[in-house]
């Protein structure tokens, strides 16, 4: 039985053609979409990629300064975050503070708890240091660099974001300090923060896997004067097969016909894929091994599945990891039991790998069609980077790069991909998905 699971989380090559095929239509017309001035209506429906105009031009035409301040606002709390960078790729974070919100407190409040913040700096501030806002993009309507609008939510506003930030930096006496350099939001954030990594003749492709945060591929647009394009594609689901776990987890979750493509590659929701899998082999013929936790949603963590994907081929290390989660008593008194459970580990990881490599895989077919459109529109080699925490697994970057080294089939849309086509470079982003640090560094690098 657990090999027939295993072959359900495996994609064979005939669905990986087929999966390029499909987001290749779906990003060209998102792309299509975005140039008639509809990139704001999205549906399920017209592919399930959606291109967001980040107003930001090329990054190599950016001057940097020396120091930044990146303020992050997101569902939780906000954090500020400086940078100073003196050296070429030397960042230090000199500062960060979180300050805890009331679910509905208003804009005012997150501007003057910005200001409090960087009041309480450790450091004095040289004149005109650049702040950039940086947010969740799914709560944030923008229509300039500096234009963004909060929509419905936490902290729902009618008002520009930028243009009250500066009104209460003026009202407390900090506008000769701090200025609003811009609103970037956090995918655009993190693929302006590799301009430190990468000379600025190589064409940049930029992907982020976060759960909460999102998909996105970023990319530099021709037809828009140079403008980064951001890809979002969480949303994203023809071609890929489903399993009945993913199912069941889609079934879980309110919003089960969005998202689909993040609970494929996203590790917090692979924590879960691995919990609902194990809870079904288990319960097929050894029930009473489960235990109550088992049953319990989110009982697995992202933190625990890379440790599950890292730890040793021995399964009593696995093993330790679920006892802790799910209260299983490591020694039993019955051989038998301990013996089930030793196999349910090892049986953990196989999953835990087999959900990784899948998700290597479905990424590697997005990145080689999004690879293919910026070399075909810059007409030179392109390195990428990538964000997230399942990036950072070496069977997730192995399954990657076999997918960017493959021939594509001639008879499909996307047509022949030559194999020298593979990248220069595959680059983990400094710090993950640390979206407070890659604010800061926009910052001194936009103004």
């Amino acid at each position: 039985m657990e090999n027939t699971l295993l072959e359900l989380f495996t994609l064979d090559d005939n669905v990986c053609y087929e999966l390029k095929d499909n987001y290749h239509k779906s990003f060209i017309n998102s792309l299509s979409n975005h140039q008639a001035g509809n990139s704001g209506t999205w549906t399920v429906e017209n592919g399930g990629v959606k291109a967001i105009d980040t107003f930001l031009r090329s990054p190599s035409s950016l001057p940097p300064s020396s120091k930044g301040l990146g303020f992050v606002i997101n569902e939780a709390s906000l954090q500020l975050c400086l940078v100073d960078r003196a050296p070429k790729n030397a960042i230090t974070i000199l500062d960060r503070q979180e300050c805890e919100l009331e679910p509905y407190d208003d804009l005012d409040t997150v501007c003057k708890c910005c200001v409090k913040m960087i009041q309480n700096l450790p450091i004095p501030l040289p004149e005109r240091t650049p702040l950039v806002i940086c947010a969740v993009a799914s709560i944030v309507y923008q229509q300039g660099l500096r234009q963004a609008y909060l929509l419905d939510g936490q902290f729902a506003s009618d008002a520009n974001l930028c243009s009250v930030m500066e009104k209460t930096f003026r009202n407390k006496k900090l506008g000769e300090q701090v200025f609003v350099a811009a609103h970037v939001c956090e995918m655009a954030a993190s693929y302006l923060s590799m301009v430190l990594d990468y000379p600025p003749s190589v064409p940049r492709v930029h992907c982020v896997v976060d759960r909460g945060v999102g998909i996105a591929c970023g990319v530099r647009h021709k037809n828009f004067d140079g403008n980064v394009i951001l890809a979002e594609c969480q949303n994203f689901a023809k071609g890929i097969p489903l399993t009945f776990i993913d199912r069941q987890l889609a079934a879980l979750e309110p919003d089960s016909a969005l998202h689909t493509l993040e609970r494929l590659v996203s590790i917090d929701c692979m924590a879960e894929l691995v919990r609902l899998s194990v809870l079904y082999l288990l319960s097929l013929d050894q029930e009473e091994t489960a235990g109550k936790l088992l049953w319990t949603r989110n009982t697995l963590s992202a933190e625990d599945v890379l440790a599950i994907v890292n730890s040793s081929d021995s399964p009593s290390a696995v093993l330790r990891i679920l006892g802790a989660k799910w209260d299983w008593q490591l020694q039993s008194s019955n051989e038998k039991e301990y013996l089930n459970r030793l196999n349910v580990a090892r049986i953990t990881k196989l999953i835990a790998q087999a959900l990784v490599r899948r998700a290597g895989r479905i990424m590697g077919c997005i990145l080689q069609c999004i690879i293919r459109y910026q070399k075909e529109s810059e007409g030179t080699s392109c390195s990428v980077t990538l964000g997230g925490r399942v990036c950072t697994l070496a069977c997730f970057r192995h399954e990657l790069m076999n997918q960017l080294r493959t021939r594509h089939e001639p008879m499909l849309t996307l047509g022949h991909i030559n194999s020298t086509m593979a990248l220069e470079k595959v680059e983990l982003i400094r710090g993950g998905s640390d979206i407070p640090s890659m604010a800061a560094i926009s910052a001194s690098l936009i103004t």
